[in-house]
């Protein structure tokens, strides 16, 4: 069976549709609420941060050399665009033994559990 193709020939996932302008965008019913939802995330800060980091060199050097009058990406990210990333902060002790037990007896997410363990034997979560 021939699945939903995009415009360049990708197989498209259940709920995934590209938009008339070429972006993507998942719909999805909420299991709670019966809702159906959309999720689009647009461009985010750090993708419009690596744009300007590689224009904007490029546009200083050809006005240097007088190709264009001046650089139009100076000053383009002085209003913050988007969300920053915020720091992320390590669980407490507290917080990993709650995790761990509703991991332990959530019906979900409980084969989980493993993987949790494994990641405190490795050291990669901060302890307290």
């Amino acid at each position: 069976m021939a699945g939903r193709k995009d415009s360049r020939g990708r197989n498209l996932h259940t709920g995934e549709s590209q938009r008339k302008d070429g972006s993507y965008m998942y719909r999805y019913t909420d299991r709670r609420s019966g809702k159906r939802l959309t999720v689009y995330a647009g461009d985010s800060h750090s993708t419009i941060k690596l744009i300007h980091a590689l224009l904007y060199p490029a546009l200083e050097r050809a006005a240097d050399d007088d190709i264009i009058r001046k650089n139009p990406a100076k000053n383009a990210l002085s209003g913050s665009y988007g969300e920053t990333a915020g720091e992320r902060g390590a669980l407490t002790l507290g917080q990993q033994e709650k995790l761990s037990a509703f991991m332990r007896e959530s019906g979900i997410y409980n084969a989980y559990g493993p993987k949790k363990q494994f990641i405190k034997i490795l050291g990669t979560c901060k302890p307290a």
